[in-house]
């Protein structure tokens, strides 16, 4: 038997919100709710079941009708009535609605998806226009991702008509606004690399927003708190390319400081020489950011970016030719300017390890302006200092003389390159 009473105007019949013109019998009434998967067959509830389909396929088409049906239709959605969905889905005038609009780009699988109601979005999936788009030009597989929902995401993607590689009014892919609105969160979660996983295959990982920047630039951008989602989007990215201050996802990375093992994922796939509109490379914008670990870090690569560079063929779109000390000694530079002395060091401890000399070390200070910083000085004139940061020197090289009368007697001589 079926409970019926009103609600708010509109009646409910077996816990379902109908349309107000499907009136039950009075023997439906006061009695217990079921659902009608549940009914005996040949029972008199299940004969109004049956009529279900007749009545609603017999009432009007005329617009106001349309409209409450649709309402009503809505309201279960929004309830999550997964059966009174499949009841209104069993009719074909129930499936045609499953395409109207009620409001620009409003179907009923947007207002599901909007209320987080996956059963029911499920069902509706393949009744409804996977392309349509509300007011900010998105599409159901975009609310998707907005919402974090896996299932419906996993559901859309693979779907062509779900158009996985359409952009919203910013230029937002689903993949943009996955890490957009999962950053929300601040720190990633299964369900957002789940999500970002599957849309780095079905969407443009390349595709760039209003900034210029790609899916890639924007998890760099999370800094330290997205590693996952990082290691999942590499594969299918690009990681050279650049938004519009030409800042790549590296240095978008160091900006946001990021963890070393985020920049040593991305310092072998980037190109490391290239510069912002900053005229600033990566090492630069570590020395500035003050991070001597993220400095450390990057000098490896960086240096084995100059040799790559220097050793390849000369190509017209080549960056300019530059050797290992003009780029530690702008490093220097940078570090000077921003009273960075700390990288500072890093930068003349990795000098001297790399088997540059004493003179060319001197020249680096010259040059990089930082002859006046103390702890710079300090390497390069005191016996202890050196013996403290670099041990690896072997005592012989020294030859009992002090550092200034090695630097007057083997000014430009060049040590063997060490390994670091």
């Amino acid at each position: 038997m079926v409970i019926f009473k009103s609600v708010a105007g509109k009646n409910l019949f077996a816990g379902r919100l109908v349309c107000p013109c499907f009136i039950p019998p009075p023997a439906a009434q006061n009695a217990m709710t079921i659902n009608a998967t549940e009914l005996p067959e040949g029972s008199e509830s299940s004969n109004l079941f049956a009529n279900f389909k007749e009545r609603i396929e017999g009432l009007p088409h005329d617009e106001k009708t349309e409209t409450e049906l649709l309402s009503e239709m809505e309201t279960l959605v929004m309830l999550g009535d997964l059966p009174g969905v499949n009841q209104w889905l069993s009719t074909e005038r129930g499936r045609a609605f499953a395409r109207k609009e009620g409001h620009p780009g409003e179907t009923l699988l947007m207002t599901a998806i909007l209320h987080n109601q996956t059963a029911c979005a499920l069902e509706l999936i393949p009744h409804s226009d996977l392309g349509v788009r509300d007011g900010a030009h998105r599409t159901p597989l975009m609310r998707a991702a907005i919402r974090q929902n896996a299932d419906l995401v996993e559901a859309l993607a693979g779907r062509k008509e779900a158009l996985p590689e359409a952009c919203d009014s910013d230029s937002h892919t689903a993949l943009h606004l996955s890490i957009v609105t999962g950053a929300l969160g601040a720190k990633e979660t299964d369900e957002s690399t789940r999500i970002i996983a599957r849309l780095a295959t079905a969407c443009d990982p390349d595709a760039k927003d209003h900034f210029g920047r790609t899916a890639l630039m924007l998890v760099a951008r999370q800094g330290p708190d997205w590693p996952r989602a990082l290691v999942a989007l590499l594969p299918h990215s690009d990681p050279g390319l650049r938004d519009h201050d030409k800042n790549d996802a590296l240095k978008l990375a160091i900006k946001a400081g990021a963890s070393v093992e985020i920049i040593r994922l991305l310092a072998p796939v980037s190109r490391l020489l290239s510069r912002n509109l900053d005229d600033q490379t990566a090492l630069m914008t570590a020395v500035n950011k003050n991070n001597t670990q993220l400095t450390e870090a990057l000098l490896p690569f960086v240096a084995g970016a100059v040799t790559e560079l220097n050793n390849r063929p000369s190509r017209s779109d080549d960056l300019p030719r530059w050797t290992l000390k003009e780029v530690l000694t702008e490093a220097l530079n940078a570090a000077w300017l921003e009273e960075r002395s700390e990288n500072a060091d890093a930068v003349v401890a990795f000098a001297w390890r790399r088997g540059l000399s004493i003179g060319d070390m001197q020249q680096m200070l010259d040059d990089g302006g930082t002859g006046n910083m103390p702890q710079i000085q300090a390497i390069m004139e005191s016996e202890e200092i050196h013996a403290e940061l670099f041990p690896q020197k072997p005592p012989a090289e020294h030859g009992g003389m002090s550092h200034n009368a090695e630097n007057e007697s083997t000014a430009g001589a060049r040590r063997p390159p060490r390994a670091l």
